[in-house]
């Protein structure tokens, strides 16, 4: 679910609470239920702690949470929780065949040890820095072209139009002729 304002609560942090009490812990500190947002019903906005999309860093944020059997991840990006296509829990451990919610991950802790290093402890993709500001340059493109396109497009679907009338109109004059003047009969009658 798209929650444009868990971006705002998004903290990152070397590892997730992989036990109750720690992840309790840390969502007291967040206090995530006492937060404004228009994302979710308010009980239904809970702490999560999950790696990024490039499972090169690890976040503390607010979010809606959903309840899935596969291990999670947040897109900053998409500013949501979603699946971790690449890492099905049920392949990273035994006891994760079955559903959780996506705000009790510490019941999944291999799930939140997908993040991938170098030898020397870097991330291995790094992050690309996000604007906080809306960037409306594309629009200022895309708008334009596509207006244009669609004028250029119904002017040569009128000039094809106003073609075929004319050449049919042309044709059936000729034709009209060429059948009078075959059969001999004047051609102001027409």
């Amino acid at each position: 679910m798209y929650c444009p304002e868990s971006m705002k609560t998004l903290s990152p942090v070397k590892a997730c609470p992989l036990s109750e009490k720690d992840w309790l812990s840390a969502s007291e500190k967040m206090k995530c239920e006492s937060k404004n947002q228009t994302c979710c019903p308010k009980e239904d906005y809970k702490y999560h702690c999950l790696v990024n999309v490039f499972q090169n860093e690890t976040f503390e944020l607010c979010a809606p949470r959903i309840r899935l059997n596969y291990c999670l991840q947040y897109d900053d990006y998409g500013a949501r929780v979603q699946i971790n296509f690449h890492a099905n829990c049920t392949n990273t451990s035994s006891d994760c065949g079955k559903f959780y919610d996506s705000n009790k991950a510490y019941e999944m802790p291999n799930c939140l040890k997908l993040k991938f290093e170098k030898n020397d402890g870097e991330a291995d993709v790094k992050r690309p820095e996000i604007s906080n500001e809306s960037n409306f340059t594309g629009l200022y493109v895309a708008i334009p072209t596509t207006i244009t396109l669609a004028l250029i497009l119904i002017l040569l679907w009128r000039k094809t139009v106003l073609t075929n009338i004319v050449c049919d109109w042309v044709n059936c004059k000729t034709t009209r002729r060429n059948h009078l003047q075959q059969n001999g009969e004047n051609e102001e009658m027409i």
